[in-house]
């Protein structure tokens, strides 16, 4: 069995919080932009697909879904 480092538990846990949180991508990528490039390139592109896709889903419910 391998055993989990940080990093791991990095990987799992910042796609769950950009998720949740889409403005936690724009500061974790200012904060760990210069530390670790490949997180910082899977960070903005998560945040960057998710927040057109929650307004998106946010117009769609607003006037189809419960006008």
């Amino acid at each position: 069995m391998k055993k989990h480092t940080t990093a791991d538990a990095l990987s799992i846990i910042l796609p769950v919080l950009i998720n949740l949180i889409p403005l936690a991508g724009v500061f974790l990528y200012f904060k760990r932009g210069i530390h670790s490039p490949v997180d910082t390139r899977k960070i903005i592109i998560s945040t960057l697909i998710d927040i057109p896709a929650r307004l998106t889903m946010g117009y769609l419910l607003n006037t189809f879904i419960c006008p």
